[in-house]
């Protein structure tokens, strides 16, 4: 298969659908209802925000999309957790870029229905 942001053909990685690292603000046992209505009908219990896609690379996965978790934590955190904070210019990049590349994840999850189309990815 081909990752959906570099286009290469090789072996895909999973990588959560939300980051793993948001896990850690709740407790180990809180768990979540995962489901999907559609053409396919899918229902699952899980720990929260551990679904996972498996379509993108290692090179991204473990690259510039690792950097960018990395990099958005400090922001996010901040926000869930209602730590008064100013987001300035380069902060807002961030977490733009961060949450348009979760939205194509969640996106690709979805067993059916409407997708976001591959030239939003390039």
């Amino acid at each position: 298969m081909k990752c959906i942001f570099c286009g290469k053909q090789e072996k895909l990685t999973k990588e959560h659908v939300f980051p793993n690292w948001l896990s850690n603000l709740y407790k180990n046992n809180d768990l979540v209802i995962n489901e999907f209505v559609g053409d396919t009908n899918i229902k699952w219990l899980s720990k929260i925000f551990q679904h996972k896609a498996r379509v993108v690379c290692k090179d991204c996965n473990n690259g510039w999309m690792s950097d960018l978790e990395k990099s958005v934590i400090p922001i996010i955190k901040k926000m869930i957790l209602l730590k008064k904070m100013t987001i300035d210019e380069n902060s807002q990049k961030i977490l733009s870029f961060w949450a348009q590349k979760t939205a194509l994840m969640v996106n690709q999850s979805m067993p059916s229905g409407i997708k976001i189309t591959q030239d939003v990815f390039d």
